[in-house]
């Protein structure tokens, strides 16, 4: 089967790796990402593979004629028009578990970044100040003894939990699905959604992105929280309101904001390439709202970088490698969609 590999530099070390474990198969590499146009030199591909960043839309899969398989290379599968991979026998495989722990581990870099007032002192740095007189202004907070609010206590959640338990922080939990070993292990409580809201102190994400918890938190759920209540965001961006936080950003509801994820972010994508943003365009508005949150003291974003470790990136490109060649040996493996033979 030939393999297409895009949006990858061959010069980059998790490329080489890569393609180290795929040596000895069909191997199309499109250094850029990919879209309509450039689907076209993937049209011979059964399979694909990119990291999840990019969008593959109706538009794009209709270009790829052989397309068997979508091996993303992340947990998550939103930027793929799974409907249609469902109606056209496509299948696609994910990297269930890879970087829990990172990801748990870059919530608490957000939720220190807010506490301790980083983003001002390095700011300071970047400006040459070689000291402050006003320490006031930069005054932080202890986590000990706070309130910490997981919504999601999956693979990633569990460990935020048992970090939290470290700093000496009560812990509130929601889910759908409740974990008694789980919360009796590691001393946290499973509440109502709405209590949960109304009593962090800090809110943390970790659930996966659906059509049906888009906008989980909104103007409705904002209002049942804290006054100086912390959003962290590690999960997805599609998950948050953004013009609702950046309302209540102005107004002080939500002392801060600090996400690893936006909404848009295939859209997002775009800014740095010095294409004409335009009000008919769809990238338009989150166009505005980054703008309006980055000019903010109380918005931290990381670029979708909690992933990025030395030990998440192998874990990701090995299992990648292992759903790609487990199929071509007439076996797939993490599906999330199944491959069936439409022709």
């Amino acid at each position: 089967m030939k393999i297409g590999i895009f949006a990858m530099n061959k010069d980059d070390e998790d490329t080489k790796y890569l393609l180290d474990k795929l040596r000895d198969y069909d191997i199309v590499l499109l250094n850029q990402e990919l879209n309509k146009k450039s689907a076209e030199k993937l049209k011979n591909c059964e399979i694909i593979c990119g990291y999840g960043l990019y969008r593959i839309d109706k538009e794009v899969l209709s270009k790829l004629k052989k397309l068997k398989l979508i091996c993303t290379i992340s947990t998550g599968y939103d930027n793929i028009d799974v409907d249609y991979c469902k109606k056209n026998g496509i299948g696609v495989s994910n990297v269930p578990y890879y970087g829990s722990e990172i990801v748990a581990e870059h919530t608490f870099a957000l939720i220190l970044t807010i506490s301790r007032n980083l983003k001002k002192f390095i700011a300071n740095n970047l400006k040459k100040k070689f000291w402050i007189d006003d320490f006031h202004h930069y005054t932080g907070f202890e986590l000990f003894g706070k309130t910490l609010g997981v919504i999601g206590t999956g693979s990633i959640g569990k460990h935020v939990i048992r970090i939290a338990k470290g700093f000496g922080m009560n812990v509130i939990a929601y889910d759908l699905i409740t974990n008694k070993d789980l919360e009796n292990q590691l001393g946290f409580r499973y509440v109502s959604y709405e209590y949960l809201l109304s009593n962090a102190d800090i809110i943390s994400l970790h659930v996966p992105y659906n059509e049906k918890n888009k906008y989980l938190i909104n103007e409705e759920s904002i209002s049942i929280m804290k006054k100086g209540v912390i959003i962290i965001n590690t999960a997805r961006g599609e998950l948050v309101d953004t013009a609702a936080i950046i309302k209540w950003l102005k107004k002080g509801k939500i002392y801060a904001y600090a996400a690893d994820v936006v909404e848009g972010e295939a859209h997002i994508r775009l800014f740095n390439k010095n294409q004409e943003i335009v009000s008919k365009d769809p990238y338009s508005y989150y166009h505005e709202i980054m703008v309006q949150l980055l000019s903010r003291d109380n918005f931290v974003f990381t670029y979708h970088n909690a992933f990025n470790s030395k030990e998440a990136i192998q874990r990701l490109l090995d299992t990648t490698a292992n759903n790609i060649i487990s199929f071509i040996n007439g076996k797939q493996i993490n599906s999330v969609v199944p491959y069936f033979n439409n022709k």
